[in-house]
C-alpha cells in the first residue's frame, strides 16, 4: 500500500496543483501498465469485505493523505462539494483499473486516460 501512495506522490508535496494530479495520473497508468499482475492482485485482495475489515486501519492511515490533498484541491479550484469530486474520481480510476486488467489488450487505455484528465 505505501507503494500506491507513493504513485499519488512521488515528489512528496504537500499541497497539490494541476501538475502534480497529472503527474499522478500519468504515474498511475504506467504503473498499471507495467505492473498488470501486481494490480490483478491488488484489486482481487481489497475487493474482499473480510480483508478490508482486516486492514481497515492501514488503508485508512495510507489512503487518508491522498484524499485530503485531492479535496483541498478540488476546494481551492472552485468545485462546491470537493469530497464528492474525490469519491468520483476514485470511483472512475478504479473503474478503469478493473476494465484494464479484465483484458488489458482490447480496453482504450491510453484514449480513457487522456478523457480523465481533460475533465481535470
Amino acid at each position: 500500500m505505501e507503494e500506491m501512495l507513493e504513485i499519488f506522490n512521488p515528489d512528496h508535496v504537500e499541497e497539490l496543483d494541476r501538475i502534480t494530479l497529472l503527474k499522478y495520473m500519468n504515474n498511475l497508468f504506467e504503473h498499471l501498465r507495467s505492473n498488470l499482475i501486481l494490480w490483478k492482485m491488488y484489486m482481487a485482495i481489497f475487493s474482499q469485505p473480510a480483508v478490508l475489515q482486516i486492514l481497515e486501519k492501514e488503508i485508512i492511515s495510507v489512503a487518508d493523505q491522498p484524499m485530503v490533498m485531492l479535496e483541498r484541491y478540488f476546494a481551492k479550484q472552485g468545485y462546491k462539494e470537493p469530497a464528492l469530486k474525490v469519491s468520483f474520481l476514485g470511483t472512475l480510476t478504479s473503474g478503469v483499473i478493473y476494465e484494464f486488467i479484465a483484458d488489458p489488450g482490447k480496453y482504450p487505455i491510453d484514449k480513457i486516460k487522456e478523457r480523465i484528465i481533460g475533465l481535470y
